[in-house]
């Protein structure tokens, strides 16, 4: 029954393209979804990565040891700690971001002032749902490598 006065869209083409858009804005936002955890787990391991840089250029120039303390049980925080008169002394603690946690064999990695690493872990893994970024801090230099 074409009528040609009739000059609108039928119901099935209607169904069809918002089918298409439902479509396009799922796989959209499922992208997204990835993005933010990339982004997040990226920030985590950046923020690490400073903290323990921060550390370790600290011991060198205070001419003291530094202390990046992993948090356990819940592999979500650290902190950074240094000795003053004798006296062991939490300078900074940060936490992961959401959803971000960590995994590490050693529960620290401790800089000496002289700039040697007394103690160091053979990677940080930090990890966002499926993703993971690994963290190594060579032992020789002290260096912070994010892969």
């Amino acid at each position: 029954m074409n009528n040609p006065n009739n000059k609108g869209f039928t119901l099935v083409e209607l169904f069809v393209t918002i089918t298409i858009i439902g479509i396009l804005a799922a796989m959209t936002l499922m992208n997204l979804r990835g993005f933010q955890n990339s982004s997040a787990l990226g920030q985590s391991a950046n923020d690490l990565k400073f903290a323990i840089t921060q550390a370790s250029l600290s011991a060198i120039r205070q001419n003291r040891n530094y202390t990046v303390k992993f948090a356990r049980p819940n592999n979500r925080g650290y902190q950074v700690w240094t000795v003053i008169g004798g006296v062991a002394t939490k300078l900074d603690s940060f936490s992961l971001k959401t959803n971000t946690n960590f995994t590490t064999p050693a529960d620290c990695v401790i800089f000496a002032g002289s700039g040697v690493v007394l103690r160091v872990p053979d990677s940080v893994k930090i990890v966002k749902a499926s993703q993971t970024k690994r963290i190594t801090i060579l032992s020789a230099t002290g260096e912070v490598i994010i892969q």
